[in-house]
């Protein structure tokens, strides 16, 4: 939240980049885990399951982070660090579509059946809401992003054209492309006029 404060009250282009949307999301993202956290922590501090669904909500986050940050130092021009990125990418894809997907879903579950059975209904009802909530929020903002990040720069997809030979040197792919409608080899397209492949 600091990080997207800073953003939007300091960068030129802080609206551009965190986009109120993101800030609706977030708060009501942080809010959530507040309105339900504090409950559980006080009641069922020993509680196996709750421990393990904060880990994994953590955890997931920080190795997602950090993989994301490091991804960002990569040239996916060069075939050797595209391959780096998209292992590194398929990594952190399964582990979200495992700690905030499939296993978050079995854990709150199993908390949702201790409530019942303690006959906490108002934790469970407030529970349902928020599980449901951020249930969207890691499919829509954390296993989504990288399964289309794996689709975009797959060892298949089209939108990665410069590879590296084994000396760094960047040369176009060699299936020849059309611009405008005529054929060009790859020695007439100039590298600058192809622009960044990244995005």
């Amino acid at each position: 939240m600091a990080d997207i404060v800073i953003t939007r009250s300091t960068a030129i282009d802080g609206k551009e980049r965190v986009p109120d949307t993101l800030v609706m999301i977030m708060s009501i993202h942080h809010s959530m885990t507040l309105t339900l956290g504090l409950p559980l922590v006080m009641k069922y501090r020993q509680l196996r399951t709750l421990h393990l669904l904060t880990f994994n909500l953590q955890w997931a986050a920080a190795l997602a982070i950090s993989a994301n940050e490091y991804c960002k130092t990569l040239d996916l021009k060069n075939q050797k660090q595209l391959w780096t990125f998209r292992i590194v990418n398929g990594i952190c894809f399964g582990i979200m579509a495992w700690m905030r997907g499939i296993y978050w879903l079995f854990l709150c579950a199993k908390l949702h059946m201790r409530l019942l059975e303690d006959e906490e209904y108002t934790m469970m009802c407030v529970g349902m809401v928020i599980y449901t909530l951020i249930t969207g929020f890691n499919v829509m903002l954390c296993i989504y992003p990288f399964g289309k990040k794996m689709m975009k720069f797959g060892p298949r997809s089209k939108n990665v054209e410069l590879v590296a030979l084994d000396e760094g040197e960047l040369v176009l792919d060699d299936v020849v492309k059309k611009e405008g409608g005529v054929r060009v080899s790859p020695s007439t397209s100039s590298l600058m006029e192809k622009g960044d492949t990244c995005n």
